[in-house]
């Protein structure tokens, strides 16, 4: 039926849908009377805190439809500035970092300070469940929007003018400051949202 599917896969190879669609069941928060996590049916509506792989859904993509940058330069008697930006939207990356540090047994490193909203006595309103619910990753909850716009290259320079340089018997004299990945504008919940397969596996640090 040309499709490729595995249930405890995070991506579905569907007719019809995009390549690499992120295939996961929906979070619908907390319970806030007894602090289980809570699940949707596949309908959209059901709420349920059982957990079933079989109501996995396409949610998004990992491969971002749009994507590019744009570079721009001013001159101004020798002096030159240029600044290139790269951008890419419409995708959503799955944060695998946050399945470690958010599972109250994680026992390898600190915990994410997110915990700290942890349901705790029945009424409680949060989107953290209690410690003793079912820990579940292939859900929604670790499923973030991908976009970003990334200042990634800027260079100030200077060309001495043809005077000096005839003066001083030299063909051409640039001096120049650079700086790469000086500033990204993203609300993904990681080090970096630029990310290679759609989903951050292990540390991941800032593009130097």
């Amino acid at each position: 039926d040309g499709t490729s599917e595995n249930i405890n896969a995070l991506s579905i190879n569907r007719v019809g849908e995009r390549l690499n669609s992120i295939f996961v069941v929906r979070y619908a928060g907390v319970d806030p009377a007894t602090g289980d996590a809570l699940y949707f049916k596949p309908d959209g509506k059901t709420t349920t805190n059982i957990y079933d792989p079989n109501d996995k859904v396409i949610v998004g993509v990992f491969d971002p439809p749009h994507f590019g940058g744009l570079t721009n330069t001013v001159n101004y008697k020798g002096i030159e500035l240029s600044a290139q930006f790269v951008y890419m939207f419409g995708h959503k990356i799955y944060n695998n970092d946050r399945t470690n540090v958010e599972n109250p047994a994680y026992a390898v490193s600190n915990l994410n300070k997110d915990l700290l909203r942890e349901w705790q006595q029945p009424g409680d309103i949060t989107d953290i469940p209690s410690p003793f619910s079912d820990f579940q990753t292939a859900t929604t909850r670790f499923v973030e929007d991908g976009k970003f716009l990334r200042l990634r290259n800027v260079m100030l320079s200077y060309t001495l003018p043809r005077m000096i340089l005839d003066k001083a018997k030299i063909n051409s004299l640039r001096v120049f400051v650079q700086g790469q990945n000086l500033y990204t504008a993203f609300k993904f919940k990681g080090y970096d949202p630029e990310v290679a397969t759609g989903s951050l596996l292990g540390s991941q640090y800032p593009q130097l």
